[in-house]
């Protein structure tokens, strides 16, 4: 079975790489390492078992072809991606009840009001916000 980094293409790498570049060097002082955050993330959005896989380096599978257990790498690049790709949706989650919210309540607020909050739903959903 391959990799999680083995299925993306060289771009999606090189945007990981990044993501994970980003991570390790925050932008404000924290007081957690960021390796720590990264790994507390992971158990907020993947639950207790993700922590102990990272602590491991890796997850127990089985081959699907030869019903062997094998053991798939799990670094710091997957975890980061896997962190970004459950804030967009949790992101995603948050603006369509957002975009609801906003279609319920062009009832009671004038049309301007509703147009420029879709507006701004619209730029998070695109990621410009």
């Amino acid at each position: 079975m391959p990799r999680l980094s083995e299925l993306l293409s060289e771009s999606d790498r090189e945007k990981s790489r990044a993501w994970v570049e980003k991570a390790l060097n925050p932008e404000h002082e924290t007081d957690i390492p960021p390796e720590l955050y990264q790994m507390a993330l992971h158990g907020y959005y993947f639950g207790f078992e993700a922590i102990e896989a990272i602590f491991r380096g890796y997850i127990d599978s089985v081959d699907q072809r030869t019903g062997n257990p094998i053991r798939i790498p799990y670094d710091l690049e997957t975890v980061v991606a896997l962190n970004q790709a459950a804030r967009k949706v949790a992101y995603r989650q948050i603006i369509d009840a957002g975009d609801i919210q906003a279609s319920a309540n062009i009832s009671s607020h004038d049309r301007e009001w509703a147009r420029n909050t879709l507006a701004r739903t619209n730029k998070m959903r695109e990621g410009k916000i």
